[in-house]
């Protein structure tokens, strides 16, 4: 914030995504969740570690 209480944004590259993780990370979250049958729940709890 500013002097002002203003809030100053600049935008994003667009060579930046808008998501926060890989698609390699992302491809281990499906498959936890598809193949393997874990909850999101579980999922969250064996991914905590790593992410």
């Amino acid at each position: 914030m500013c002097a002002c209480g203003k809030k100053i944004v600049a935008p994003l590259p667009q060579a930046a995504g808008k998501d926060l993780l890989g698609p390699h990370t992302k491809a281990m979250i499906y498959a936890l969740n598809g193949f393997s049958q874990n909850s999101k729940t579980e999922v969250q709890v064996i991914t905590q570690g790593y992410l």
